[in-house]
């Protein structure tokens, strides 16, 4: 099993609709990434942090998935061309 996370920093004054994000965008990436072994996906919205600090993440996102060469060829595809390709970490 393979495991690509993607991280959305918090930023003042920007929106993140993580409703959206749930609903219509890993919809996409399910639908474009399941015939390359996409098994699961997660997504975490961000939480305030301590102390009344402003939260660090505004979501992050976490597909689970296996081969590994399957899923890099799945990120190569002009779908996934926003996705910066790193190396993917074994679980």
């Amino acid at each position: 099993m393979f495991k690509v996370s993607v991280m959305y920093p918090n930023q003042e004054g920007a929106r993140f609709d993580i409703d959206y994000y749930r609903t219509k965008h890993m919809e996409l990436v399910r639908k474009h990434l399941e015939p390359f072994g996409l098994v699961r996906t997660e997504v975490l919205k961000g939480i305030s942090g301590t102390g009344g600090h402003p939260r660090r993440l505004s979501a992050s996102a976490t597909c689970i998935s296996k081969p590994p060469t399957a899923t890099r060829k799945g990120l190569r595809l002009p779908q996934a061309r926003c996705v910066p390709i790193f190396p993917i970490s074994r679980m």
